[in-house]
C-alpha cells in the first residue's frame, strides 16, 4: 500500500470505531447498524459484520436484512456454502431481490460449479440488470460452461458498460481470444490493461497475442507477470510453456506444463501440450499415460487419439497406430497428431517420400518458425 492507500485505511477504521462506539450505546438504531455494516464491508471486516448480524438475529430471527448481512461477511470469509443457505432462505422466504440472486450465483462461481451458477445470474439478467459485476459474472460463467455463442452474445450487447470496467472488459477479452476473434480480444485487454496494468485477463490474452506474433520476449514478461499476480493461474503456466517449446527449452517447458495441469486438471489442451514434451523427450510412456489422462476427459477429442497413434507408430506398432489414426481422422480429418502418426508408418513402411510429405503437411500446422502458425496452436491449445 502507498501513503494515500494508508491514509485512506486510517480514516475509514477511525470511522468505524467511532460508530460502533456510538452503536454499542444505542444497539435498536438502525441507521448506526448500517453506517458499521457499510464501514466494515469496505475495511473487509467481516468479523465486525458477523458480530452486528448475529446479534441483530439474536434479538429477531426473521430480520431479512440482518440474514444478508451475515451472509456478506460469510461470503468475505469464503464460507460459501453457510452463506448458499442463509440465501437460499431468504429465497423461501418469497425475497428474490436481484442482488440475493446475484450473491447466489456469485458463490456457486466462486466454488467452480458453474452449472448452478448460470441460473440465478441469467434470471437477474434477464430482469433487466445490468451492472458490470453482474455482466462479468455472466460472461465469465458461461464462458467456463463452454457455451461461447451465448456469451459472445451477451458480450456484444455490453460494449458501453465494459468500456469504463477493466474487470468486464478483460473478462471479454479472453472469451474473445477463445473465440477466435483476435481483434476484439486485443482491444479489450488492451482496455483492461490500461485501467489496470495488473489486470490476470488482459495479461494472458496479450501473452497469447505475442506469442502468436512471435514476440517471444513480450509473451514471456506477460506470462511472467500475469504469475506475479496469480501464481496459480493454470493459462499463464501453460503460455510459458509454449513459449519455451518456441525457444526450443523443453526442460522448462515440461516444468511450466506441469504446473499447468496441476492448476487446470480438466483442460485437455495443456495435457496435449505435456504429452507432445514427452513424446518430443522420447519418454513414450509417460507421452502415453498423459494422452490417455487426456482421452479420459474428452473421449471425442480427435488429438488425444492422434497423440496415442504417433505413440504406437514410433513404438512400430503399426495396427494400433492405424487404428487409433482412423478414429482421430473420423472425429477431425485435419487432426494434426494423426498426421504426424502417418508419417511414422509411411517412413516405417519405407516410402520416405510420402512420410516427408505427410509430416511436411502436418508439421506446417505447428512450425515454431512461422509466427502465424504458432499463434494457431496457442489458440487451439490455450483455449478453454
Amino acid at each position: 500500500m502507498n501513503a494515500t492507500t494508508d491514509a485512506v485505511e486510517m480514516e475509514l477504521s477511525k470511522k468505524l470505531h467511532n460508530r460502533l462506539d456510538l452503536f454499542s450505546r444505542d444497539p435498536g438504531n438502525k441507521v448506526l447498524r448500517a453506517d458499521c455494516i457499510e464501514l466494515a464491508l469496505k475495511q473487509r471486516n467481516y468479523d465486525v459484520v458477523m458480530l452486528i448480524s448475529t446479534a441483530a438475529l439474536e434479538r429477531n430471527a426473521l430480520d431479512h436484512q440482518a440474514i444478508f448481512e451475515r451472509v456478506s461477511a460469510l461470503m468475505g470469509l469464503k464460507r460459501f456454502d453457510e452463506a448458499l443457505q442463509g440465501l437460499d432462505e431468504l429465497v423461501q422466504r418469497g425475497i428474490s431481490h436481484p442482488a440475493i440472486l446475484q450473491n447466489i450465483g456469485l458463490c456457486y462461481y466462486l466454488t467452480a460449479n458453474f452449472s448452478e451458477a448460470r441460473p440465478p445470474l441469467e434470471r437477474v439478467y434477464r430482469e433487466g440488470v445490468r451492472s458490470t459485476d453482474l455482466l462479468r459474472l455472466l460472461v465469465s460463467t458461461l464462458h467456463h460452461l463452454g457455451d461461447v455463442s451465448a456469451a459472445i452474445k451477451i458480450a456484444d450487447d455490453s460494449h458501453e458498460y465494459a468500456m469504463s470496467d477493466e474487470a468486464l472488459s478483460g473478462v471479454m477479452g479472453l472469451l474473445y481470444l477463445d473465440a477466435n476473434q483476435p481483434q476484439q480480444a486485443a482491444k479489450w485487454s488492451a482496455r483492461s490493461l490500461a485501467k489496470n496494468p495488473n489486470s490476470l485477463d488482459g495479461l494472458i490474452v496479450q501473452g497469447t497475442l505475442r506469442a502468436g506474433a512471435f514476440d517471444l520476449p513480450l509473451a514471456r514478461q506477460q506470462f511472467e507477470q500475469a504469475l506475479s499476480v496469480a501464481p496459480n493461474t493454470g493459462r499463464a503456466w501453460i503460455g510459458l510453456s509454449l513459449v519455451s517449446m518456441a525457444e526450443k527449452n523443453l526442460e522448462n517447458a515440461a516444468t511450466e506444463a506441469q504446473a499447468a495441469v496441476k492448476y487446470m486438471p480438466g483442460h485437455v489442451g495443456s495435457w496435449h501440450v505435456l504429452g507432445w514434451i514427452y513424446l518430443i523427450h522420447g519418454k513414450l510412456d509417460n507421452a502415453q499415460t498423459t494422452f490417455e489422462h487426456a482421452l479420459s476427459l474428452n473421449r471425442n477429442f480427435s488429438e488425444s487419439h492422434g497423440g496415442l497413434a504417433s505413440i504406437a507408430a514410433l513404438r512400430g506398432d503399426s495396427s494400433q497406430a492405424e487404428d487409433l489414426a482412423e478414429i482421430a481422422e473420423r472425429l477431425d480429418s485435419r487432426c494434426l497428431s494423426a498426421k504426424f502418426a502417418r508419417s511414422i508408418l509411411q517412413r516405417n513402411a519405407g516410402d520416405t517420400l510420402a512420410a516427408h510429405d505427410t509430416l511436411k503437411d502436418a508439421l506446417s500446422g505447428i512450425s515454431l518458425r512461422d509466427g502465424e502458425a504458432l499463434g494457431d496452436i496457442i489458440l487451439r491449445l490455450g483455449r478453454r
